[in-house]
């Protein structure tokens, strides 16, 4: 009976060894990973958090994120070529409604359907910061070209009255007008407001704060509130897209002016800006790629006009990606075409000071308004002061604010128009005439949608219609 045991030890021993051996390796292995993921995690927690310099670096990380929201709603991605399918997600158990609608060029709510859909997927949703939702959705194909042109609201409600809103932009067919104005399209990527509501990265609430680096997949859930002229004293007075923007074109089409609408992906291809006489950029045109900037660039060099009705242009670079928008930067001057841009084509440049405070501007230049625009106003005259809006009297102060760019003193060739009144300098009115015809003028303000001056809409109407 011993004999038959000590075989029984000795016969298994070496396979009582070998899991043994197996069990330390496999321990080896767990603490391995476990070590280098918490090195990792060491490096990334501290990368976020030291003072230096922000990460140049064009580099992200992935992480999986846990949708759980009443209604989980998106589309396949932001702008349309006109004739693309639209893909709108649906996720949840219940009936929901999906209204589509418009706000014309009068600020008008155009109503273009109304559906119901029985939804039943898993209620929850897995959203990839790289890939966007990951689960299963229920999906409604939308036919862009039966839109039309512009921006679009999907709304999207459940039977407890909660809703979210999906803004959708749709280019147009064909250009047949000769003034275009410029959508911020990927300015309102960078925004997303559906941070607010389902916690999702943008730009500015990523998981490396210090990395100038953030990236917008598409099927990422996108929300935007647009408001009809009838309801404008829901827009908030540091609103600077989608509606700022209909303020400006509500007030070209009060002068008389027609224009079609493009977003930013279309004006990366320089067959757009043929036969086009004036392009007009809006409110916050912040991101750039840099095929935008050189057929801006070779448009005026082709004796184009630009407006622009905005500050802190060209602030930011994108690239773009199949399935994805990379955005990168902090001022852009280090880029030899982005500081070509600034400093020949534009004339200012943002800078942090006066950040939402607000002012009318003081007239520099009278001769030069006079001169060019046929303008007779007296030097050190204050135009632009105050704000449309009654509900916003005692905030804005003028057409100088929010976030306001300054003439370099790199700029060449800029005419200093006027100067605007807040405490530290406030936004440069500049002009600019090229030998090839062309001709820019910047207002260099985000609150420029603020104004009610029939002085500055005389200035932005004799600039568009007039010859030099």
């Amino acid at each position: 009976m011993k004999i038959s045991l000590i075989f029984v030890i000795i016969a298994t021993l070496p396979i009582v060894l070998s899991l043994i051996g197996v069990f330390l390796f496999l321990n080896k292995i767990k603490y391995a990973v476990k070590s280098i993921a918490v090195a990792v995690y060491a490096r990334v927690y501290a990368w976020s958090q030291l003072g230096h310099d922000q990460q140049p670096c064009k580099a992200i990380t992935d992480e999986k994120l846990l949708l759980d929201h009443p209604i989980i709603a998106y589309t396949n991605k932001l702008v349309f070529s006109y004739g693309e399918k639209i893909s709108l997600h649906l996720i949840g158990k219940e009936k929901l409604e999906v209204n589509i609608f418009h706000i014309n060029r009068d600020g008008v709510k155009v109503e273009m359907s109304n559906s119901h859909y029985d939804i039943n997927t898993p209620s929850v949703a897995v959203y990839s910061s790289f890939d966007g939702i990951i689960s299963p959705s229920h999906k409604v194909e939308i036919d862009s070209g039966a839109l039309g042109s512009g921006w679009f609201g999907v709304q999207v409600g459940d039977s407890k009255n909660a809703t979210i809103e999906i803004p959708i932009f749709v280019d147009p067919n064909q250009i047949v007008e000769k003034i275009l104005f410029v959508e911020s399209t990927d300015t309102l990527l960078a925004y997303n407001y559906a941070y607010e509501t389902f916690k999702i990265p943008n730009y500015y609430n990523k998981n490396l704060e210090k990395s100038l680096t953030g990236v917008i997949p598409y099927n990422a859930p996108i929300t935007y509130k647009q408001v009809e002229l009838n309801r404008l004293d829901e827009v908030q007075r540091q609103d600077h897209l989608i509606n700022s923007d209909l303020i400006h074109k509500l007030n070209l089409g009060d002068l008389g002016v027609d224009f079609q609408s493009i977003s930013d992906e279309l004006l990366d291809n320089p067959n757009t800006l043929d036969n086009i006489n004036v392009l007009i950029f809006g409110s916050h045109n912040e991101y750039w790629t840099e095929d935008k900037a050189r057929n801006v660039m070779e448009f005026i060099d082709g004796g184009g006009k630009v407006l622009l009705l905005g500050g802190n242009h060209a602030w930011r670079q994108v690239y773009r990606e199949g399935g994805r928008t990379w955005l990168h930067g902090s001022g852009l001057t280090e880029n030899p075409i982005f500081s070509n841009l600034i400093w020949k084509y534009i004339g200012s440049y943002y800078t942090v000071t006066d950040y939402d405070t607000y002012a009318g501007i003081e007239v520099i230049d009278s001769k030069n308004f006079l001169k060019r625009f046929s303008i007779n106003v007296e030097t050190k005259s204050v135009i632009g002061s105050g704000t449309r809006f009654p509900h916003y009297d005692d905030n804005i102060l003028g057409i100088s604010g929010h976030e306001t760019d300054k003439l370099t003193e790199k700029s060449e060739g800029f005419i200093h128009l006027a100067k605007g009144l807040n405490e530290n300098g406030g936004a440069d009115l500049v002009y600019k005439s090229f030998s090839s015809g062309g001709e820019v003028l910047n207002f260099s303000s985000i609150a420029t949608w603020h104004n009610k001056d029939p002085l500055i809409f005389d200035l932005i109407e004799k600039f568009i219609k007039d010859d030099d």
